[in-house]
């Protein structure tokens, strides 16, 4: 977004704000979330069985679904997908009924390099394109990354950055190609004559493209734009059957507006900034409040939720929730126990490690029981779960993500997060949790991977130095630990 279009957003953010809040300061918001008034919530799914999005249990029956522009069904809302709802808003706020719910992929196409794998998610490439993977990305028909090499047809769903790279938040595995292939992002570089943009990496040439939606002026540079394409890039140029212009954000819609995604464009100074998300125009005030930090966290390329009221088609925020948690646990375990109240849970005996969760959690099945509706409600004592989470205090963390699995192999628990300063010679304590290490039989490695003794081990250890330990849980603690490494 150059600076003359950013200085002409935030002065109509300005106008929009002095007209929404009158002599009235914070009355604007005063309508919002009364019983049965309409809302239109664009977020990530992380529940079905009527469907999550942006901390609201839509229920879908009756609604019209659209998939890719393809009409759909219920049982085609997954966990991971991106998806835009339009309906009412209960006056709890946190249930609703939805009339329509759209579902948009960023892409579909195959993978053309082999992903990088990392220890907190990885990349890999869709004709140029590139995806980024962390630990809440979702995966349908896969267990992880290593299930993507190259010629993988793929349909990706996600967030795009302000550099045209999609956080991914949900991957499918398809066993043949689409039909065509499908690319979503921001008009640059421009060539008018030659009739070529570029899509972060992905040159386009739309000479022979049906042109949708276009303005009376024809394309520009910043546009967001949906391209499809028969068939895949040919020297790196890919030839588009069609190009679409898209209005991004919530639609051409007014009321109360939810929408999650990464901030671009920001300008202004505090408390009276301007910015996009996926397209939406924002502007917040002195109003507006702070989740999970403050207006000054607020920067480019920063994933948020925005709540508020739409004004001239700009989202005023009445609240800003910081999306991205420092993911520092992980944990593969049997539930213990859990709650009467479907809050938390407990992994590791007791009192052992109580994990909460919230209407931000994901909930994927991949056992072989393989439920698609499944949530808090479904998980039991002794199933076995894959974590991960962000530590609250000594022996409590909230997930961002729960995964039901099959026993492991030999019962093998993992458990990955701070040293506690118990922590010595041969105990490694995390989250109140004690592995007992052997200095003949546990294999300890650093951060690099590399074979380390047991005493450079515990030299290395510090207090809320990530660690990551795994054994058979007796009960009482992880006897013996057979493998521990270090971590950066």
């Amino acid at each position: 977004m150059n600076t003359s279009v950013v200085k002409s957003f935030f002065m109509g953010c300005l106008a929009v704000l002095i007209a929404a809040c009158g002599a009235g300061g914070g009355a604007m918001f005063a309508d919002v979330g009364i019983g049965g008034s309409g809302i239109t919530s664009f977020g990530l799914v992380t529940a079905v069985g009527s469907i999550t999005v942006n901390g609201v249990k839509f229920d879908t029956q009756g609604a019209s679904i659209d998939i890719d522009d393809v009409p759909g069904v219920e049982s085609d809302l997954k966990v991971g997908l991106v998806a835009n709802v339009t309906g009412t808003l209960n006056s709890d706020r946190v249930s609703g009924k939805a009339t329509r719910v759209v579902i948009d992929n960023e892409l579909k196409g195959s993978v053309d390099s082999a992903p990088i794998i990392t220890a907190n998610g990885g990349t890999f490439s869709v004709f140029g394109q590139l995806v980024i993977v962390d630990d809440n990305t979702v995966f349908g028909n896969a267990i992880g990354l290593a299930d993507f090499p190259p010629g993988t047809a793929v349909e990706v769903s996600g967030f795009p950055d302000s550099t045209g790279q999609v956080r991914a938040t949900r991957i499918e595995k398809k066993d043949v190609p689409a039909a065509s292939n499908k690319f979503k992002g921001t008009v640059r570089n421009l060539n008018t004559s030659a009739k070529t943009f570029t899509l972060g990496a992905l040159s386009v040439n739309y000479a022979l493209a049906q042109q949708i939606n276009f303005p009376a002026a024809g394309l520009s540079n910043g546009l967001s734009v949906e391209v499809m394409a028969t068939s895949p890039p040919s020297a790196g140029v890919l030839n588009a059957s069609s190009v679409e212009v898209r209005s991004g954000g919530l639609g051409q819609v007014s009321g109360e507006g939810h929408i999650e995604g990464i901030v671009n464009g920001k300008a202004g100074n505090a408390p009276n900034f301007g910015f996009s998300v996926n397209g939406q125009n924002v502007a917040t005030n002195g109003n507006t409040d702070y989740e999970d930090g403050a207006s000054g966290n607020l920067a480019n390329d920063v994933r948020v939720e925005i709540e508020g009221q739409i004004f001239s088609g700009v989202l005023v925020a009445a609240k800003v929730k910081f999306e991205e948690k420092k993911i520092d646990v992980r944990i593969t375990a049997q539930v213990t126990a859990k709650s009467t109240t479907p809050t938390s849970l407990t992994v590791f005996g007791v009192p052992g490690v109580s994990v909460k969760t919230d209407t931000s959690t994901i909930f994927q099945d991949r056992s072989s029981q393989q439920l698609r509706i499944f949530g808090f409600a479904d998980v039991q004592a002794n199933d076995w779960l894959q974590i991960e989470a962000a530590k609250d205090s000594a022996n409590a963390v909230t997930a961002t993500k729960v995964v039901r699995i099959d026993a492991p192999s030999n019962n093998r628990a993992i458990l990955r997060g701070p040293a506690d300063s118990r922590t010595g010679l041969p105990d490694i304590f995390i989250l109140g949790v004690d592995g007992r290490t052997q200095a003949t039989t546990t294999s300890f490695q650093d951060s690099n991977g590399d074979p380390i003794s047991q005493a450079t081990f515990f030299s290395q250890v510090r207090t809320d130095r990530i660690v990551t330990m795994s054994g058979q849980f007796t009960g009482l603690q992880i006897d013996p630990v057979d493998a521990a490494q270090l971590e950066d």
